[in-house]
């Protein structure tokens, strides 16, 4: 939740589209009624529980198969009772692939892209290729933008965290980020290998191979 607070903050100063100030605590706020939902649900079973919020549109499809409510749906109904801004609140609404962007405003848009963002740094199901072609399909964000925006919320996590006293290792973070750059840096090499030179997918590239290729070529 800090990290999406921190990457909404980000993006909204990056895109100047909505006040930075009021897009972190949207994206603070953006899975409060989890808290809640563990709560009434959760709290005290021996069963195995799921708490991952990644996919968000998987884990709040399940909740609704299993209790008929959702933890957007909470969020919603508990940032009005505590009178949050209708602005805040109505982030809680948009979640789902099929959501039309023209449709939402620019402070759940953020929100939205800050979503995808932190399932990047905190999940490790998620890739670098995935989360871009993402936001870039869906939002026109470009490499460079993403690139800007993790890294000041990187730079900004440590210290935020001492203020709300909340346990954070952001240099660990940033380590497990570039751990996953590098894996998605690897992947794009051999494909790249690969479709320079006609390698099957199952055939690693040796000199032998790439020099009788090159030869061939020439």
């Amino acid at each position: 939740s800090l990290y999406r607070g921190l990457l909404a903050k980000s993006l909204a100063q990056k895109l100047k589209t909505c006040e930075p100030e009021e897009a972190f605590v949207a994206g603070l706020t953006l899975e409060i009624g989890f808290l809640i939902y563990f709560d009434l649900f959760l709290k005290g079973n021996d069963e195995d529980v799921d708490t991952g919020a990644y996919p968000l549109e998987s884990l709040l499809l399940q909740q609704m198969e299993k209790h008929g409510v959702n933890h957007r749906e909470i969020g919603e109904i508990a940032l009005r009772f505590w009178k949050f801004p209708e602005s805040i609140v109505v982030c809680q609404r948009y979640h789902g692939q099929d959501v039309n962007q023209q449709e939402i405003s620019e402070l759940s848009k953020v929100c939205r892209m800050a979503g995808k963002l932190s399932a990047l740094i905190c999940y490790t199901k998620t890739d670098f290729p995935d989360i871009f072609q993402t936001l870039s399909a869906s939002f026109g964000l470009d490499h460079e933008t993403i690139y800007e925006v993790v890294i000041a919320a990187l730079n900004e996590v440590d210290e935020i965290a001492q203020t709300l006293q909340v346990e954070i290792e952001g240099e660990k973070d940033m380590l497990g980020l570039m751990e996953k750059a590098n894996k998605a840096l690897s992947r794009l090499s051999e494909q790249m290998l690969q479709s320079r030179y006609n390698l099957p997918m199952d055939e690693p590239p040796s000199f032998d191979t790439l020099k009788s290729k090159t030869e061939h070529k020439e």
